[in-house]
């Protein structure tokens, strides 16, 4: 523009009769543009001015630009506006080269005081100004300042312009690696316990050029693996990894778990505690990064996944290797294929300890050969240790796998291993064994129940929108939860060991996935309204007559009724019970919906529940009762069962302290002499 062209022919005249003159000419010469600078208000000072006055800084560097930083200390805001446009357009004209180090650092030093500055105008031009600095001398500063207002809980504003301007190093300058170094290297020496730095990563992580992003994330793993003790390089790596981590794994992840030493019993003898400790968070760092991948991160080809999964296994069955390490493993091989690796491997290892015959896979043959080279130093055959490994995998994959199947051969040796005598004390190998198998249980069947009855709902959904539905429609729900069918699975191993009915419900690990049974068992029953004879045909099938069995022989069974634990549990297997009578009875077409022995059962605990002192037993007891009443004259019940049961709905309706209770006695025994 016309403007512009005049100032840059007014900056050359004016460099011109500075030519071969002394020092101190140029702040004579250029006083009436800094006088500009310090009478012009905003927006009265031109971009001509600003251009002039920025070009003649470079020119005269020494000289002008200690009195333009001298202009910062002024109580004019004006002032102080004109003065950090001319620095911003000067750091974009100027070379870092150009400039002496102590200029560059009394630079730096006075435009970050004005990050604390009241007037928010000036506080973002200091970030406009801070963020075309040279990284080398900006970024430990902009650290310094950023961790010294988290420490000092200085105003939020003041805290997130450093980080502005911080940000704005990374997308201003083209050596993104250097930059990021610099940061680095600020981390790596801060001893502060603000997080606040590191927490920067996950905003200057999205700046970063697409092309760039590999090498800065190799980097930051560099430095995570070099101070594998420092949480704050560990929390930089998580969220720069965010975007998209799994792009390193095949080369400098797994690269570092190739090269760490296999251990052995004089090789960590030789160590000092405090070298130990090192050398475990070293062997943790390359299994800590994998773990902060998500599930869809970590997509490797076939080969790559099968390494990385031998390299897991070695670790979960070396003899010598750190407890922690060994776990951190097991969590990690769960995030791989669960049909071609996870399975298979822990299949093997638990049916090794078991005694049983576990199927043959590639990754099977690479495990035993690992056994075969580590010798001495494997756990061979696997001990509880290594079968630890396999239940806390098996953990990991039901909660990041809420739908998944496990495998009937899994189940077999895990209900085994439940079955097993031994010490039930969580203080010896064999209960704390047992008690992870517990967890496992309770995992599968709260998480997958949970989760396949949210499938279940959509597809209730579905069906209700459509009057018919399709042959080709395709329904989630019906036929694929597991969770009835282990749970028969768990009830039928109770009745071969009753012993374990206290065992499997201590700490209320089976409480809740009862309920859940329930509660989804409720749910189910929804669809057996659905027109379809398949949807009909299915939901009998879920709420199966070997489940009601199950569950009615669970309850009767004596250790159970013994133990303190079982008042607690009861309202929720009769809950259960009750909507498994109540649905089966609904969709029931041809043949009975309970067999005669079955109804005999379930009277026989309606009538111990209507003596229970606990309200929410009688409640449910009640409630089972209304289900049995309905059921077709085809099913038969006890002779003088009818009797029984109007003597004792007259107690319950008259006499019961719960007004609940006595209202519905009322209402049953109101139909039964109806």
């Amino acid at each position: 523009t016309a403007p512009m062209l005049c100032s840059r022919l007014f900056s050359f005249a004016l460099q011109y009769q500075l030519v071969g003159t002394n020092e101190g000419r140029a702040s004579i010469a250029y006083a009436p543009l800094l006088q500009m600078l310090k009478e012009g208000k905003k927006d009265e000072v031109s971009a001509c001015v600003i251009d002039i006055v920025a070009r003649g800084v470079i020119q005269h560097v020494e000289e002008l630009l200690p009195e333009l930083l001298g202009m910062l200390a002024s109580s004019s805001v004006c002032e102080q506006t004109n003065v950090l446009q001319v620095l911003e357009e000067f750091n974009k004209l100027v070379h870092a080269d150009m400039l002496k180090d102590s200029l560059c650092v009394l630079m730096a030093e006075r435009v970050i005081e004005l990050v604390e500055h009241d007037n928010h105008t000036i506080r973002r031009l200091a970030v406009r100004v801070l963020s075309l600095f040279p990284p080398a001398f900006i970024v430990d500063l902009l650290c310094s300042f950023i961790e010294r207002a988290d420490t000092e809980r200085l105003a939020a504003d003041i805290r997130s312009t450093a980080i502005a301007a911080l940000v704005g190093v990374f997308e201003n300058h083209t050596k993104t690696l250097q930059v990021v170094a610099s940061f680095l290297s600020c981390i790596d020496r801060t001893e502060s316990e603000s997080t606040l730095v590191a927490d920067t990563s996950a905003k200057w992580r999205d700046v970063i050029p697409l092309h760039m992003y590999k090498p800065v994330l190799e980097c930051v793993i560099r430095a995570m693996f070099d101070s594998p003790e420092s949480t704050q390089m560990v929390s930089v790596a998580r969220n720069v990894a965010a975007i998209n981590g799994g792009v390193v794994v095949p080369g400098i992840v797994m690269d570092k778990m190739k090269t760490q030493p296999e251990l052995s019993e004089e090789f960590i003898e030789q160590r000092t505690q405090e070298e130990t400790k090192v050398l475990l968070f070293e062997r943790l760092s390359p299994l800590l990064y994998l773990r902060m991948l998500n599930l869809c991160q970590l997509t490797l080809d076939n080969d790559t996944e099968e390494e990385l999964g031998t390299l897991l296994v070695r670790r979960m069955i070396a003899l010598y290797e750190f407890k922690q390490v060994r776990q951190l493993s097991a969590q990690i091989f769960a995030r791989l294929s669960l049909d071609r690796i996870v399975w298979p491997t822990n299949i093997y290892f638990l049916s090794m300890y078991t005694s049983q015959t576990g199927s043959q896979t590639s990754l099977v043959s690479k495990t035993l050969e690992m056994f075969a080279e580590l010798g001495n130093e494997a756990i061979f055959p696997p001990d509880i240790t290594v079968v630890k490994c396999a239940i806390l995998c098996a953990c990991e994959v039901v909660s990041t796998h809420p739908t998944s199947v496990v495998p009937e051969e899994f189940l077999c040796c895990f209900l085994s291993i439940i079955a097993m005598s031994g010490s039930c004390s969580v203080d010896s190998q064999m209960g704390n064994l047992q008690q992870g198998c517990l967890e496992f249980l309770r995992l599968f069947l709260t998480v997958n129940t949970k989760a396949w009855g949210d499938q279940v709902e959509q597809d209730n959904k579905k069906i209700q929108e459509c009057t018919d539905v399709a042959e080709d429609d395709e329904i989630h729900g019906l036929g694929t939860a597991p969770g009835p069918h282990v749970l028969e699975w768990v009830l039928s191993i109770v009745e071969t060991h009753p012993s374990l009915a206290t065992r499997i419900c201590c700490t209320n690990s089976i409480v809740l996935a009862v309920r859940s049974m329930a509660e989804l068992a409720g749910v189910i029953g929804k669809q057996g309204d659905s027109r379809s004879p398949e949807m009909r045909t299915g939901v009998q099938g879920l709420v199966s007559q070997s489940l009601v069995d199950r569950v009615s022989r669970f309850i009767q069974t004596k250790d159970f009724v013994n133990y303190q634990g079982f008042k607690d549990l009861l309202p929720s297997l009769l809950q259960l019970l009750f909507t498994c009578v109540l649905v089966r009875n609904k969709v029931h077409e041809t043949g009975q919906p309970l067999t005669t022995a079955s109804a005999s059962r379930l009277c026989s605990i309606v009538l111990a529940g209507l003596s229970e002192s606990e309200d929410t037993i009688r409640l449910g007891s009640l409630k089972l009762l209304g289900t049995l009443l309905s059921l077709p004259p085809i099913v038969s019940l006890p002779d003088g069962m009818m009797g029984r049961f109007v003597d004792l709905l007259r107690g319950v309706a008259n006499i019961d302290k719960n007004q609940t209770a006595r209202q519905l006695a009322s209402e049953l025994l109101k139909s039964l002499t109806s």
